[in-house]
């Protein structure tokens, strides 16, 4: 039915579809979850009265892909390159010894995902019909929004700094967005011929994803797609820091799998879809901070 983002009225629309994750808002966050972010912030702000601490501010830009491990029997992974999005939030710089070595925690408002490569995939959907696709413009972007907790060590040499660490995130949701067109045989076909919505949520799960839940995403044409709500990997970068001021340009390989952990037998989505289908978040990320004097 034309518009409905899980029904799938063409093969276009087919392998648009099966390679999608995501999400919706925070209501899915339990009070012990939001608890948690609290302390960390009352930690953050707290602990700066001890004096070699300093806070700090930042803020920066991600590029964001999806690294994707499909089993056959689940579809194809899909084709995908970097989107765009946004960091901010507090830090802290904490000296751990007199040789240059500190730790910088933080707690961060993050944008992730990933864009589909919709060109290279019409290119190839059309060439197993015998078709060449003849022109396509636009976009279809996949944003996951993620509260973080970095906690970095860092190493620093003068001015020049290299840190790693693990990271903690937990979704708040995201959305799907889209504006293309691909001309193929003479005719074009545009997203708004397949989606009714401009955009569509994003929800994040921490719960299994039951039956009665399944049906629920189904019948909710809001909804485009949830993803696992929390997630964790490994930060690693290199930064430079000039009296209050730090840039730094760091990678994020994200070891969580952001498929949901389902439980909807009934709908043929079990622990084996979640294990044969993995998805991966993987961030570029550069920022600047700075930090306040004691």
């Amino acid at each position: 039915m034309k518009g409905d983002p899980k029904v799938f009225p063409n093969d276009f629309t087919f392998l648009i579809k099966i390679s999608c994750l995501s999400e919706l808002v925070l209501k899915s966050i339990k009070m012990k979850r939001i608890q948690f972010l609290l302390l960390a912030l009352g930690l953050i702000l707290s602990v700066q009265s001890f004096s070699q601490v300093t806070l700090g501010v930042r803020g920066g830009a991600n590029l964001s892909n999806m690294f994707f491990d499909i089993d056959s029997e689940y579809g194809e992974e899909p084709d995908t390159k970097l989107k765009p999005g946004l960091q901010f939030g507090l830090m802290l710089d904490v000296p751990l010894a007199r040789n240059g070595f500190s730790m910088q925690p933080g707690l961060l408002f993050s944008q992730k995902g990933f864009s589909f490569d919709m060109e290279e995939m019409f290119d190839d959907l059309l060439a197993d019909q015998g078709l060449e696709l003849e022109s396509y413009e636009g976009y279809m972007r996949v944003r996951l929004n993620y509260v973080e907790l970095p906690v970095n060590f860092v190493f620093k040499m003068e001015g020049l700094q290299f840190f790693a660490g693990p990271y903690f995130a937990f979704g708040i949701g995201g959305a799907m967005t889209h504006d293309f067109k691909a001309t193929a045989d003479g005719e074009t076909l545009n997203s708004s011929d397949i989606f009714d919505k401009d955009k569509y949520k994003i929800k994040a799960v921490y719960k299994p994803v039951d039956n009665d839940a399944y049906a629920d995403f189904m019948e909710d044409n809001n909804l485009y797609d949830i993803y696992r709500g929390f997630d964790y990997g490994v930060n690693l970068g290199i930064g430079y820091q000039f009296d209050s001021f730090q840039v730094n340009l760091g990678y994020s390989y994200g070891l969580g799998n952001v498929t949901p952990n389902y439980d909807a037998d009934k709908y043929e989505m079990d622990a084996n879809y979640t294990k044969g289908f993995i998805q991966r978040n993987r961030v570029v990320s550069l920022s600047f901070a700075y930090f306040f004097a004691n």
